[in-house]
């Protein structure tokens, strides 16, 4: 498969789905993630700019695979340009040394449209983790703040249910606007998976984007990854909920693999 050896490279997921360790392993690779970054490994400005204006854009939106062009002309010009010069100090930071460069943020997976807009070689890496095991984190901020926009408007501080719910609507509906609209440069990782062999799920992304994975890459950097003992959580809950979580999120638990 022929890959664009210069484009970037964005990584994003909901909350707590492991985007962190990704960022780091694709780091340790050659793709350069910025360089002032906040203890989660992403860039504090792009926070501090899509904090202010993704609740805008889903609210304008009610979706998360929106047409761009029907943004409000002045809104769009904003974001896109924004969006460039941001791509553009990222680049203009790069050290020597690295073949690529991207940034992770899990509020990418709102921002696909915009990205695929602005960098049109681009590659998306979408992170995927149980949404049976996610509806029971504690970090649901951005499951608060944008599940009236994008699933239901009566609901403001969803439970399990609801994020289980939550969760399978929105990585469904990315994902297949992701695999229409950039085919190739489109790459989805289950997280679990990447638990059970580092090296090796490692080496899949790398080959999907154009980077090429070194051997001496260090086991250092591959020991980042562990498997966290809050990994499959959902089986500890009572058999009554595992059937609620698992109906509520039967469409996106089959689509990534989990059954339902």
């Amino acid at each position: 498969m022929k890959t664009n050896a210069t484009a970037p490279v964005f990584i994003g997921g909901t909350n707590g789905s492991g985007t962190r360790v990704y960022a780091q392993l694709l780091e340790s690779a050659g793709v350069f993630q910025g360089a002032e970054k906040n203890y989660a490994f992403e860039p504090t400005n792009l926070i501090h700019y899509t904090k202010r204006q993704t609740p805008r854009l889903l609210r304008l939106t009610r979706s998360p695979t929106y047409n761009v062009s029907s943004l409000p002309e002045t809104f769009r010009k904003t974001m896109e340009a924004w969006i460039l010069q941001f791509g553009i100090q990222v680049q203009n930071e790069r050290p020597e040394g690295y073949s690529r460069w991207g940034w992770k943020h899990p509020r990418n997976l709102f921002l696909v449209p915009l990205l695929d807009k602005v960098f049109s070689d681009c590659y998306f890496i979408q992170v995927i983790r149980d949404g049976r095991d996610m509806a029971l984190a504690d970090n649901k901020g951005d499951v608060r703040k944008f599940y009236r926009y994008l699933v239901s408007p009566d609901q403001t501080d969803p439970d399990p249910v609801a994020c289980t719910s939550f969760w399978s609507t929105v990585n469904s509906d990315v994902a297949d606007w992701s695999e229409t609209h950039l085919g190739a440069r489109f790459i989805w990782s289950r997280f679990e998976d990447l638990c059970a062999d580092p090296r090796g799920e490692l080496r899949r992304i790398t080959e999907a984007i154009g980077v090429e994975l070194h051997p001496s890459l260090s086991q250092e950097c591959l020991d980042r990854v562990h498997t966290p003992p809050s990994l499959g959580r959902w089986r500890a809950t009572a058999k009554d909920m595992q059937a609620k979580l698992r109906n509520a999120g039967a469409a996106g638990l089959t689509r990534f693999g989990y059954g339902a």
